[in-house]
């Protein structure tokens, strides 16, 4: 919602106020457009019998709406990395009628640690916002999310050996 636009004035005689205006000016932002930016507010339609008025604009700055990011992460069997891999993400609290969507292209997330485990912790940094409405907003928060490590598969195979007959058994090994 636009806000009240409001003024002061400087260079009222012989301790005169506002209470003296014949008619007060007006201000508004007549170029806003509802987007964060920077937006000019002008004065004008004031007049007086005994005041000329000097307009200088002001400036109507409208901030980013911070928002937070969810993501997912896959499921992965250990690898002794803590490296995750990101499957989606979404943007929460977005304006009705604005079209901004979370992108994940160049984000990165690791898992706190390499170790085997259930509902891992994952964080994730580097997402960005895309859309046409992107520009109203800016990553705040970016929510950390679980995943699991399953055990690596270990392969274990005995090796062959072959001996002549002479009742002596080989050394055994494993590789």
């Amino acid at each position: 919602a636009e806000p009240a636009y409001t003024f002061g004035y400087a260079g009222f005689e012989g301790g005169e106020g506002a209470g003296v205006i014949d008619t007060p000016p007006t201000c508004d932002a007549a170029t806003f457009t509802g987007d964060a930016g920077s937006w000019p507010i002008t004065c004008s339609g004031g007049s007086d019998d005994n005041y000329q008025f000097s307009y200088v604009a002001g400036t109507l700055t409208v901030a980013q709406k911070p928002v937070t990011i969810s993501f997912t992460a896959a499921n992965k069997v250990y690898t002794a990395t803590t490296a995750a891999t990101i499957t989606g993400c979404s943007v929460a609290v977005i304006e009705t009628g604005d079209v901004t969507t979370c992108s994940f292209g160049s984000a990165t997330a690791s898992f706190a640690t390499a170790a085997v485990g259930n509902g891992k912790t994952v964080t994730g940094t580097g997402f960005t916002l895309a859309g046409a409405d992107n520009a109203n907003y800016t990553i705040q928060t970016v929510n950390t999310t679980t995943a699991n490590i399953t055990k690596a598969t270990l392969t274990v195979t005995a090796q062959d050996k072959s001996i002549t007959f002479d009742n002596v058994v080989p050394a055994k090994t494993v590789r």
